[in-house]
């Protein structure tokens, strides 16, 4: 349990590899940066900002969610999205998105 969580107080030191070249495409990488800009953190208004960032980028749920799973986590593997998101805070999930912008 404590490994599953880690990601809520420590930045990953490395990545899964697979889920690295399986999720963060070319096509994600745009949608990562308008989650990046977000700046309202309630699940209602990231649930509504997501919904539009997927259609805008035509994108599925689990394309975005995996993507922003393995930024923030370092594996696809996380609590749902919008609480992954609401845990880390939008400075940190800012931070860690950085490196894939």
């Amino acid at each position: 349990m404590a490994e599953a969580l880690r990601f809520t107080f420590e930045r990953p030191a490395a990545f899964d590899e697979k889920a690295v070249e399986k999720f963060m495409t070319a096509a994600v990488k745009p949608a990562l940066a308008e989650v990046a800009a977000l700046t309202d953190y309630a699940h209602d208004a990231l649930e509504a900002s997501f919904a539009a960032i997927l259609e805008r980028h035509g994108l599925k749920t689990k394309d975005l969610a995996q993507a922003l799973r393995v930024a923030l986590c370092g594996r696809p593997v996380s609590p749902g999205i919008f609480d992954t998101l609401m845990l880390l805070g939008r400075d940190e999930v800012l931070a860690r998105l950085q490196a894939w912008l």
